[in-house]
């Protein structure tokens, strides 16, 4: 009676099952899990007669420590962006002054800022008055009054 053996080739397709599970689920322990299966299937390519309980274990072994190794590297290589508020275009405006396309009445109103217009809350200040933006909230902008337009 012929038993099932393990192929090396075997190895080499579970490892690109995962890298395809890589792409599809968030995360990178599939990624390292593949690395471990190509490591697998190469030792299975050298040392065929290598028994299947043998080859999980190896593979067991080798995806906790490729997990490890990964994760701490992609730990501590975070990337720090040149320009972390790029998509936070509120975030952008504090700092900036505006002036005021419609008039602050009961402390809202709204301002343009590179063409486009803008909620604000802050005091109460006519239409033309000019106005400093302090903080954000989602898309709201909190100003302060600089000039005030008679």
């Amino acid at each position: 009676m012929n038993s099932f053996m393990i192929l090396f080739w075997y190895w080499w397709a579970a490892a690109l099952l995962l890298l395809v599970m890589e792409i599809l689920v968030p995360g990178t322990y599939f990624l390292w899990m593949a690395v471990s299966a190509v490591i697998i299937g190469n030792l299975m390519l050298a040392f065929p007669q290598t028994g299947l309980a043998a080859q999980i274990a190896i593979f067991a072994i080798l995806s906790m420590i490729a997990i490890w190794i990964g994760r701490k590297y992609f730990r501590d290589t975070r990337y720090q962006s040149e320009q972390p508020l790029l998509n936070q275009h509120a975030a952008n405006c504090i700092g900036q002054t505006a002036t005021l396309v419609q008039p602050l009445n009961n402390g809202e109103g709204r301002v343009k800022i590179e063409g486009t217009i803008w909620r604000v809350r802050g005091p109460d200040a006519a239409q033309g008055s000019i106005v400093k933006i302090i903080d954000t909230d989602g898309m709201t902008l909190f100003v302060e009054l600089i000039d005030s337009y008679q």
